[in-house]
């Protein structure tokens, strides 16, 4: 009797669920929707010479101003046709600038080519993207990790020697032959299809494994002392290469 009654009353709690569920995402689609500024201004980036000079007015900023949204592409990341979409909606609501976090979803070429993800964008993807940033008054600011947050380049063999500890793919080695030259293709590669780009984040947060291989045990310099050398390396690397591109870190 008692399982009975329990199916019964699934069979009444599921449907209230479900229904409650659905109500709740309409009233959050309904309070997400651009309102007129925003389809307005929408509209008017097909026609306007400099679309992204009317909505930072509105809202207040300098032409120096620099306030960006972080797109993080890995794991799930979303069709360009819906980027497309959603670039004008960020612009009309005050922001100047997009920090794209690319990982596994760049389309690495040459020895790094194993790094893409199967579904990873095409070059003219990225380039559509980046274009139609510029068209909207968006700077972009392209991120390569560079120490930590490595799993999608350490998983692979080829790049295993690499680690910090062999159990973990987080973090690379600082002081790993190779490792240098690995950063350095890495960010010859973004950097091709970010020609415009002032700035380049190097990531460089959550280094939880430092300082405990073999190779930084030995050593005389303490985590402190290896992690400041290594974002200094990876800084001049690109200032030598890009003298006009700033690197810059979490």
């Amino acid at each position: 009797a008692m399982i009975l009654l329990r199916r019964r009353l699934l069979l009444i709690v599921l449907p209230l669920a479900v229904l409650l569920s659905l109500l709740l995402f309409r009233q959050v689609a309904e309070s997400i929707r651009p309102d007129s500024t925003a389809r307005r201004y929408i509209e008017d980036t097909t026609t306007a010479s400099q679309p992204g000079s009317k909505t930072h007015k509105e809202h207040g900023l300098t032409s120096s101003s620099l306030r960006v949204v972080h797109l993080d592409l890995k794991g799930a990341p979303p069709k360009i046709s819906y980027l497309r979409q959603l670039l004008p909606l960020l612009a009309a609501n005050g922001c100047t600038g997009l920090l794209i976090e690319y990982e596994d979803m760049f389309p690495y070429q040459g020895s790094l080519a194993n790094i893409s993800a199967k579904n990873a964008y095409t070059q003219e993807q990225i380039m559509d993207l980046l274009s139609w940033a510029q068209h909207l008054g968006l700077e972009v600011i392209p991120l390569i990790q560079t120490f930590g947050h490595l799993e999608f380049v350490l998983k692979l063999p080829e790049f295993r020697h690499l680690r910090e500890l062999d159990t973990f793919p987080q973090e690379l080695c600082p002081r790993a032959p190779g490792t240098l030259d690995l950063l350095q293709e890495m960010i010859r590669q973004v950097m091709g299809l970010h020609s415009r780009a002032r700035y380049l984040h190097i990531g460089c947060d959550e280094v939880y494994h430092l300082a405990v291989c073999p190779r930084c045990t030995h050593s005389s310099r303490g985590g402190r002392e290896i992690f400041t050398e290594h974002v200094t390396r990876v800084a001049e690397l690109v200032k030598s290469e890009y003298p006009e591109v700033t690197p810059i870190i979490w």
